[in-house]
């Protein structure tokens, strides 16, 4: 019969020792890694213990909204002389000349002159017609000087150079143009230069500014 190790109780199974902590985490490490080899062969999905990364923040960013560029345009008030235009029913080969006018009366009460062989407009200035207010308030365009002669009797048929020389040689007009309207149409023949047909372009609106439409033919043969 063999001898009791002291400590031991008849009966009872012998103590098992622990391992040592250090083996028992080599065996463990070894067996993780032999099971991952395992679930990677066969397909299997790969599973690593310890706490999971954060989820991605997604940030919108918005960018700030940029002030709209602000624009200033300065427009210098319209011209009183726009100068030579183009227009269809003046012909070079007759020697015509066109003219846009815009006509603005003179607020110190001298007038505005019209001269019709340049197509030119002066505030305050003599010219072939002049502009002004009559007594009453009325705007009103009277002859300036002598050997102008007008007619606003202006048909369809003579608002050309023949029928203006007709019309201001047999029956020129006595009495200042009023009315202004949108249409109306004159003539006006200068003594030893030429003669124009006008026609105003717009309304006349409560600025009392006439914007006319010029055909000047020169050198025309009226006495």
């Amino acid at each position: 019969m063999a001898d009791s190790s002291p400590g031991d109780e008849p009966g009872r199974k012998p103590r098992e020792r622990p391992g040592h902590p250090l083996v028992i985490a080599l065996i463990g490490a070894v067996a993780a890694i032999l099971a991952a080899e395992v679930a990677a062969h066969a397909g299997g999905i790969n599973i690593i213990s310890g706490s999971a990364p954060p989820a991605r923040t997604t940030v919108t960013i918005t960018p700030s909204a940029q002030p709209a560029e602000t624009v200033t345009v300065t427009a210098s008030p319209a011209s009183t002389n726009p100068g030579p235009v183009a227009l269809a029913d003046c012909h070079v080969s007759e020697g015509c000349k066109g003219y846009n006018l815009v006509v603005r009366p003179d607020v110190g009460g001298s007038g505005t002159g019209i001269t019709f062989a340049t197509g030119s407009v002066e505030v305050g200035s003599a010219g072939d017609l002049e502009y002004e207010m009559s007594q009453d308030g009325t705007p009103e365009i009277v002859p300036y000087g002598p050997s102008k002669a007008y007619s606003v009797d202006v048909t369809t048929q003579q608002a050309n150079e023949q029928g203006c020389i007709a019309l201001t040689t047999s029956d020129p007009d006595n009495n200042p143009i009023e009315g202004f309207h949108q249409g109306l149409t004159f003539c006006v023949s200068i003594a030893g230069q030429g003669v124009a047909l006008v026609a105003e372009t717009r309304p006349l609106g409560s600025d009392n500014v006439l914007y006319f439409r010029e055909l000047f033919w020169p050198n025309s043969n009226i006495q």
